[in-house]
């Protein structure tokens, strides 16, 4: 059944009834437990369940309801429960309600940890970029077919435009005079793992240079650089 499966992946599963004047929701067990709600005291209802969310969780939710009820729109909704312990827990709602608008079923999931993973890994991707902009070199991320992917730098008087304005061009697009030696050392890197390194000569800056263009692959094998 829907609740034994739901229960297996750690959902609480929810029902409500929107022909009844006070929109009675029935929960199961997970569900008081994953808002911290004891069974034997809390009466769920449409109007007592929103008030167990942040301001801005509750009114996501009512609109998402509001457009469920009315035109049976799906929706999948991220709600901040703040507990008695004083923490607070991330929950997605999810509902679908039924042919003749009638009724909502959907499950509460704790999705807590994710967020802060993300939350984690958009601040790590944040210092790393940072700490890379400090750098005097140009680091750019590229794809096996050679197009800019992301950047790691800082404005340089070696480029001629902003960083950013890179991505999603092809570096012989960007720089033609590596677009002929640049593919296969592109390949050989991704295939081998090891390090390429490419060195050509330039004219910037009212003057002749020896640049090198060192080829990082991200893992042997993979397709980025």
């Amino acid at each position: 059944t829907l609740s034994s499966v739901a229960r297996l992946a750690g959902m609480g599963v929810w029902r409500m009834d929107c022909t009844s004047p006070q929109q009675t929701l029935l929960w199961d067990d997970l569900s008081h437990q994953l808002h911290g709600t004891d069974p034997d005291r809390f009466q769920p209802s449409l109007g007592a369940s929103l008030l167990l969310y942040e301001d801005a969780s509750r009114s996501r939710l009512e609109d998402a309801l509001m457009a469920c009820s009315v035109s049976n729109t799906p929706f999948e909704v991220e709600v901040d429960r703040r507990l008695d312990n004083g923490q607070t827990r991330r929950l997605l709602v999810a509902g679908q309600a039924d042919a003749g608008g009638r009724e909502i079923l959907g499950y509460y999931q704790d999705v807590s940890q994710r967020k802060q993973l993300v939350s984690r890994l958009q601040l790590e991707q944040s210092q790393t970029r940072a700490l890379f902009r400090t750098l005097p070199d140009l680091m750019f991320a590229v794809d096996a077919g050679g197009f800019f992917r992301e950047y790691y730098t800082g404005q340089s008087p070696l480029l001629k435009h902003p960083p950013e304005s890179y991505v999603g061009r092809h570096i012989g697009e960007a720089f033609p005079y590596l677009r002929q030696d640049f593919p296969p050392k592109l390949r050989q890197a991704c295939a081998t793992g090891e390090i390429g390194v490419l060195e050509f000569q330039l004219h910037t800056n009212d003057r002749d240079g020896t640049f090198a263009v060192r080829i990082l692959p991200l893992e042997k094998g993979g397709d980025h650089v």
